[in-house]
């Protein structure tokens, strides 16, 4: 392009910056480079297979192919081996090429210091900790035992416990009934409930309840653990593993006891369904739930005394296999109805009481 200015060929469009092509001195006010430290080839030498450019390391003084440290960094020694940590001079045992000991490398993942404590802040940037951000983590509030029974059915059918950031994870409630979620937080007095909105326009709102801090998470864990059945259990163990305590042992229920029947209608609460409703044309009277835990299903079965329990048919070859718990009889529907309607939440109290109609019609 003949009478353009070789540093224009590199400006770019509808900028009047322009940067100066690779081999020409810089243009006034344009940074120069400073030059490299260290010789430009890779630190891994004969065992270097070039791909891409050279980078500089912050932490280590190196110069480097990003394939090559990537490969470096995941091949184990031939043995353990004693070294020095390059930072606080200490002695330790590894099979990996590291020159940090874990606590030291750990330490440099997460820069931020409290302000107040100096405690790490777990993220870099930020300039208070958890504990001084937030205050001191509220205490469990004490709950009788129809509410204990109540809240770990609500959570065996609906809660999640597994959390990747988090080493001793987090108890979450998720449900489209807000006034359930929020009495969820109110028995225990832990955690945030957030409104998380409708996934598509035609959808109810979705509102979560979240228990994140260790100390509460350890608590809560404490007292729901005993009426957990097994999947729920072997996912609860993370968080006892995390705090170094042993798994609390299995409690069982007895039929006919309130906290029996707080404990259905917490699983009717959060699995299951009553009908019919207003707008349909049957009358028959249903109670049902349904769940991929044969062992949550018996349960249920053994502590209302009615109902029945089938396995269902049709399900695809790469799913669970799903049980279904059912009551039709007017008069088991009646007792199952009677015994959990005082601790049913708003929606399912309305549903509850429309189908008592119906049978004493």
């Amino acid at each position: 392009m003949a009478g353009v200015p070789p540093s224009a060929l590199c400006a770019r469009p509808g900028s009047s910056r322009r940067r100066p092509l690779a081999g020409l001195p810089p243009m006034r006010g344009e940074r120069r480079s400073r030059p490299a430290a260290f010789p430009p080839t890779c630190f891994r030498d004969r065992a270097c297979r070039p791909a891409g450019s050279l980078s500089i390391g912050k932490l280590v003084p190196r110069i480097y192919h990003s394939d090559c440290m990537i490969e470096y960094m995941s091949e184990k020694l031939v043995a353990p081996e004693t070294r020095v940590c390059g930072e606080c001079s200490q002695q330790f045992t590894t099979i990996w090429p590291q020159r940090l000991c874990n606590p030291c490398r750990y330490g440099r993942a997460s820069r931020g210091t409290c302000a107040e404590c100096g405690a790490k802040t777990g993220q870099s940037g930020r300039t208070l900790c958890g504990s001084c951000r937030y205050g001191t983590p509220p205490p469990l509030r004490t709950m009788t035992r129809t509410e204990r029974a109540w809240l770990t059915a609500i959570i065996e059918g609906e809660g999640t416990f597994s959390h990747p950031t988090r080493p001793c994870g987090r108890i979450r409630v998720v449900m489209t009934d807000c006034d359930v979620v929020q009495r969820l937080k109110n028995i225990t007095g832990l955690g945030l409930v957030h409104n998380r909105g409708r996934r598509l326009s035609h959808h109810k709102e979705v509102w979560d309840w979240a228990v994140t801090r260790r100390a509460n998470v350890s608590a809560l864990a404490g007292e729901i653990a005993p009426l957990l059945l097994s999947r729920r259990r072997a996912s609860l163990e993370s968080v006892f593993r995390a705090e170094g305590r042993p798994m609390p042992a299995a409690a069982t229920l007895r039929p006919g006891d309130p906290e029996s029947w707080a404990w259905i209608a917490g699983l009717i609460e959060g699995e299951g369904w009553i009908s019919p409703g207003p707008t349909t044309t049957s009358r028959s009277p249903v109670v049902g739930v349904e769940s991929t835990d044969l062992d949550v299903i018996n349960r249920l079965a053994d502590l209302a005394g009615a109902g029945r329990v089938n396995m269902l048919s049709g399900i695809p070859a790469q799913w669970k296999p799903r049980w279904r718990w059912t009551v039709h009889s007017r008069a088991d529907t009646w007792q199952v109805l009677t015994g959990i309607l005082p601790l049913l939440g708003d929606r399912r109290t309305e549903r509850a009481k429309y189908v008592l109609s119906v049978i004493g019609a």
